[in-house]
C-alpha cells in the first residue's frame, strides 16, 4: 500500500501536469484521486458519501482526531467508462452537521483527475442546497464540475484507509488481475457485511456471445415468506446496515424510527408487511399466492425473459435482457395460434413444462408492438460469477396474476433488478428474484388490484402498516434525515424457472382492475 499521500505533494503532481499538459496516463487507469478538506476548525468528524452512476459505493465517517484533514482516496472506473460520480462531504461538530458541501462530475476515460471537496466556513450553519446545487463562497451554486478542468494526476493512487464489503482494507493503487466493480471504492458500515448482488466484471470486458438466444419461465413467486424468512431474502439496497437502536443508519425520516434490516443489511420490508396481513386476513396471503401460481403453471401471466449476447461464460460484461408477459404457454402438441389471437380452449393440455412449450407474450409490452422496444429491458446487464443482474426500468410494468377482475396485479418499481443465479446448464436460474423500491401510491394501487378495497374495513390498519415501514426513498439520489421515507423495500423470488421456446407476441395488453 502506498499509504496516505499529503495533499500538497498531490496538487503539486497534478498541477504540473495540468501546466505542462504534457503528462500522459496509462490508458487502463480510469480514475479520481478524491481530496476532502475545509477550513472549519470546530469539526471532529467528516461523512463522506460517493455515488457512481446512482448506486452508492461509500457511506463512510472520519474521525478526524485519529485522521486529520486532508482525507484523500482513489476511486478507479475499472470499465474505463465515463461514469458519473458524486461526492457529498458533511463536516460534523459534536455528532451534529455543520458544513455540507457537493461535487458532481465524470471519470474522464484512460485518465486520472484530481478532485478536490472544501467544506467552506462561509456555508457552515446553513441549510444544504436544494437539487444539484452547493454551496461555495456562501452561496448555492451548481455542483457540477466539468472533468476537463480538473487537474490531471499521474502518481500513485493513495490508501483509501476505506474496507470493502468483504472486510478487506481496500489499496487504491492499479487494479489487479481480479475484477472489481465500475467503482474501485467501496464502504462498509462498521461491524456490518452488506449483502449486495456481485459487481459488473468490467476488467474482464464483454467476453462474446455463444449465439444462443435463450427464453426462461419465471414461475412459482414466493409471496409468503413466513414470519422471519424476510430477513434472509433479498439484497441491500441503500448501502446501510438499518438498527433501530442505532441513530445515522437510514437514508430517509420514517414514521416511527429506522425499520429493521435483514441479515447483511437486507431491505424487504414488504414481505414483513405482508406476514402481518395474517392478523386482518388469516388466509389472504396464502391463497393469493396458491391462486397466482396455479394460474401461473397453466401459462397465464408468466414473466418470461429473453437473454441475448451472453457468452455462456460465468463472467461476461455485457448482455441483452428483456422482460415480458404471457398471454398464454402451449404445449409442444397444441396448434400455433391464428392471426396472432390465442383462443380460449379449456380442452387443451396445460404446459408440460419441460423446455419444449411455446411462450406467447403480450404485444403490449413493447412499445408499438416492436419486439425490440421493451417495455421491460436492459441492453446493459451483465452475468458475475454465473450470477445474472439485469436493471428494470424505473416503473416499468411488471405483471403477476391474481384473484381481481382485471386478473393482474402490477407491481411498480423504482431502482429494481432481477437477480438470478444462472443453472449449471445455462438454459434457466437456480435462484431467481426481483429486488427493488415499491413507492407507496404504488403499492396502495397494487392493493387495490388484488381486491383489497379502500371501502374494506381493514384496509385502514393495513395502510396505517404500510406507513410504518416505508424505509426508503423512491428516487435513490435523494436521499437525507430531512426527507420522508415514500418508498418501501421489496425482494419477490421465483421458486421455479423453466426454459420456453419463444412463440411470439400475440395481441394482449393487461389492464389491472380489482375495486369498484
Amino acid at each position: 500500500m502506498t499509504g496516505r499521500l499529503d495533499r500538497r505533494v498531490i496538487l503539486a503532481c497534478a498541477l504540473a501536469c495540468a501546466a505542462l499538459w504534457g503528462c500522459e496516463s496509462d490508458p487502463a487507469r480510469t480514475e479520481l484521486v478524491v481530496i476532502v478538506d475545509s477550513d472549519v476548525p470546530e469539526l471532529d468528524h467528516v461523512e463522506i458519501h460517493v455515488d457512481v452512476q446512482g448506486q452508492s459505493v461509500v457511506r463512510e465517517t472520519v474521525d478526524l482526531r485519529a485522521s486529520p484533514l486532508p482525507i484523500t482516496f482513489g476511486v478507479i472506473s475499472t470499465s474505463g467508462r465515463d461514469r458519473l460520480v458524486r461526492v457529498e462531504a458533511i463536516g460534523l461538530d459534536g455528532g451534529s452537521p455543520r458544513v455540507h458541501a457537493v461535487r458532481r462530475t465524470r471519470f474522464v476515460p484512460g485518465e486520472s483527475r484530481v478532485l478536490v471537496v472544501v467544506l467552506e466556513a462561509a456555508c457552515a450553519d446553513r441549510a444544504p442546497c436544494d437539487g444539484n446545487l452547493t454551496c461555495r463562497a456562501g452561496e448555492c451554486t451548481d455542483d457540477f464540475v466539468d472533468p476537463s478542468e480538473l487537474p490531471r494526476y499521474d502518481g500513485e493512487l493513495p490508501d483509501s484507509g476505506i474496507t470493502r464489503v468483504d472486510g478487506s482494507v481496500l489499496d487504491a493503487g492499479p487494479p489487479d488481475a481480479g475484477c472489481m466493480d465500475d467503482a474501485g471504492v467501496v464502504g462498509r458500515p462498521e461491524g456490518c457485511v452488506l449483502d449486495r448482488w456481485p459487481a459488473r466484471p468490467v476488467c474482464r470486458g464483454d467476453t462474446g456471445d455463444d449465439g444462443v438466444v435463450r427464453y426462461v419461465a419465471l414461475l412459482d413467486p414466493l409471496m409468503d415468506q413466513g414470519s422471519d424468512a424476510w430477513r434472509m431474502l433479498g439484497h441491500d439496497l441503500d448501502g446501510l446496515c438499518t438498527d433501530p437502536l442505532m441513530n445515522d443508519t437510514a437514508e430517509c425520516r420514517t414514521t416511527t424510527g429506522p425499520v429493521l434490516d435483514g441479515l447483511g443489511g437486507i431491505d424487504n420490508a414488504t414481505s414483513r408487511v405482508l406476514a402481518g396481513t395474517r392478523i386482518l386476513w388469516p388466509t389472504w396471503l396464502a391463497e393469493a399466492q396458491a391462486f397466482a401460481r396455479e394460474r401461473m403453471r397453466e401459462g397465464d401471466v408468466v414473466p418470461v425473459m429473453r437473454i441475448r449476447g451472453w457468452s455462456g461464460e460465468p463472467d461476461d460484461a455485457r448482455v441483452e435482457v428483456w422482460v415480458a408477459g404471457s398471454v398464454d404457454v402451449l404445449h409442444e402438441d397444441t396448434p400455433a395460434p391464428d392471426g396472432g389471437v390465442l383462443e380460449d380452449d379449456p380442452s387443451r393440455p396445460d404446459p408440460a413444462w419441460d423446455g419444449t412449450d411455446r411462450a406467447y407474450v403480450a404485444d403490449g409490452y413493447f412499445s408499438v408492438g416492436d419486439i425490440g422496444m421493451p417495455l421491460i429491458g436492459d441492453d446493459d446487464a451483465y452475468v458475475a460469477g454465473g450470477t445474472l443482474v439485469a436493471r428494470i426500468p424505473d416503473r416499468a410494468p411488471f405483471d403477476v396474476a391474481a384473484r381481481s377482475t382485471g386478473g393482474v396485479a402490477r407491481m411498480v418499481l423504482t431502482d429494481a433488478r432481477f437477480v438470478g443465479a444462472i443453472a449449471a446448464d445455462g438454459t434457466r436460474f437456480d435462484r431467481a428474484m426481483v429486488i427493488g423500491r415499491w413507492g407507496r401510491n404504488d403499492l396502495l394501487g397494487y392493493l387495490e388490484d388484488v381486491g383489497i378495497c379502500p371501502s374494506d374495513p381493514d384496509f385502514a390498519p393495513l395502510r396505517v402498516s404500510i406507513e410504518q415501514a416505508l424505509d426508503l426513498r423512491s428516487d435513490p439520489s435523494s436521499t437525507g434525515p430531512d426527507l420522508a421515507c415514500d418508498a418501501i423495500s421489496i425482494a419477490l423470488p421465483f421458486e421455479a424457472t423453466v426454459p420456453v421456446q419463444f412463440g411470439g407476441l400475440v395481441r394482449g395488453e393487461f389492464s389491472p382492475t380489482g375495486c369498484p
